[in-house]
């Protein structure tokens, strides 16, 4: 028992120098340092973690269970998807007026791995295309919606970014950590072992997973951008303050519930920052999208994409 106890001090102390050490963590998500070495700190953690009782798989840097508490072993299932489909492409589904369900049946057809956002499932009655993927990293959709999107995505793999500290606890889905953006400081993040920005947008997320998984090829469709956004006055939550419908291909989509006003900028400087990081490493992003707004990034037609591609730009 004492050996024991003396490997999870050793394990604690080294967990907490990476997490806690600031430098270490941004030369890592900016640079990929040391990720032969990391990979294998967090293989080491998964065999202990295995070793030991129930109590144990989430391990606390801290007496304090809303700020230490590092869910190691969802962390570690993202080991999993390292370069999993190199050279491959993919197609992220933003949920814009302009999806056609001809188009999601077409996809259906294709042998694509696809990434649906946030409550895509409530459109699986029309179309016969069930996602790889569901994302989402929006705290409020997670708050009000997130058992719902785990449960009905199936047979989907379901990836939510949520926040340090999150409460929210399903066993049904694939946890990383949200990272926060603050002021105009973006980071596109290759690893998400140590949190993802969303720059306010759920596909931007789904990007950097995407990268992270190692497509070389992204296609975005029904990413509109083209907000419509109808502000409560006497909202007393500023980021419950939009009240209204309509920026959705689904009926009802948010069934009532108060959502925050998109940061049209910061989404878009997202974009551009995506855009630069891709062709920094040969990488390809396009804008399949039927109808958008989108600036920077490339766009293609939909109905070529499988042939001899229309450049749009």
């Amino acid at each position: 028992m004492v050996a024991y106890n003396n490997v999870i001090k050793k394990v604690k102390a080294r967990f907490k120098y990476l997490i806690l050490n600031r430098p270490f963590v941004r030369k890592l998500v900016e640079y990929e340092a040391n990720m032969l070495s990391l990979k294998i700190f967090f293989q080491e953690v998964k065999c202990l973690n295995d070793a030991v009782s129930e109590e144990f798989k989430i391990i606390s840097l801290n007496n304090n269970t809303q700020k230490g508490q590092i869910p190691i072993v969802q962390h570690l299932s993202m080991l999993n998807y390292a370069n999993k489909y190199k050279d491959k492409e993919c197609v992220i589904i933003g949920n814009g007026p302009s999806v056609s369900i001809s188009d999601l049946n077409q996809l259906s057809l294709k042998k694509i791995t696809t990434f649906a956002c946030n409550k895509f499932y409530l459109s699986y009655c029309d179309h016969q295309l069930r996602p790889d993927f569901t994302i989402a990293c929006d705290q409020q959709v997670i708050s009000d919606f997130g058992f719902d999107i785990a449960e009905k995505s199936q047979p989907s793999t379901v990836c939510f970014a949520c926040d340090q500290g999150s409460k929210f606890n399903y066993s049904g889905f694939i946890r990383v950590l949200r990272r926060e953006t603050f002021g105009s400081e973006i980071l596109f993040c290759k690893t998400p072992l140590f949190g993802v920005p969303s720059m306010g947008s759920v596909v931007i997320f789904g990007i950097q997973l995407a990268y992270y998984m190692g497509f070389s090829t992204i296609y975005l469709y029904g990413v509109d951008h083209d907000f419509k956004v109808e502000i409560d006055p006497d909202a007393k939550d500023p980021w419950r303050s939009a009240v209204n419908e309509g920026n959705h291909f689904i009926k009802n989509y948010r069934q009532g519930a108060r959502w925050a006003p998109p940061a049209t900028d910061l989404i878009e400087n997202g974009f551009l920052l995506c855009q630069k990081e891709f062709e920094a490493d040969s990488r390809k992003l396009y804008n399949v999208s039927r109808r958008t707004k989108l600036p920077y990034v490339k766009r293609l037609d939909f109905d070529e994409l499988f042939g001899g591609k229309k450049d749009l730009s």
